[in-house]
């Protein structure tokens, strides 16, 4: 798996949260960075982008992570994008329901061998180059 060549779609209404988790994954290798705020425009860029992989906050504006995550389940588009929902735990079972991959909680996401052994088992799972 070539980090720099793997597209990651941050997903989240926290701006602080995207800037630290930015600065992680660069701290990592993973350099092709795209941002969203909100569920609305998690799916216009995943549509117009073509991420390999989607790290996505539950609780946004305009759509929950979750309901993002069936939705774009639905399409072509989605249908090979690796989704990693994150939240609180209460929420599990909904990502696992709406199609992801796999949930972390919002404070292991940061750390780095969780995080490198998640895109390794994607990287795997969705034959990244």
């Amino acid at each position: 798996m070539n980090k720099e060549n793997l597209k990651i779609l941050i997903v989240d209404d926290v701006d602080t949260f995207i800037k630290i988790f930015s600065v992680f994954l660069k701290k990592l290798g993973f350099t092709n960075l795209l941002i969203a705020y909100n569920g609305l425009d998690a799916i216009n860029i995943a549509k117009s982008s073509n991420p390999d992989m989607i790290i996505m906050d539950t609780c946004m504006p305009k759509f929950f992570g979750f309901e993002v995550c069936r939705s774009m389940r639905k399409e072509d588009y989605g249908k090979n994008i690796a989704i990693i929902g994150m939240s609180d735990i209460q929420y599990k079972e909904e990502w696992y329901e709406a199609g992801a991959d796999c949930f972390v909680s919002k404070n292991d996401i940061l750390k780095e061998d969780i995080l490198l052994e998640l895109t390794k088992d994607m990287a795997e799972k969705y034959n990244f180059k």
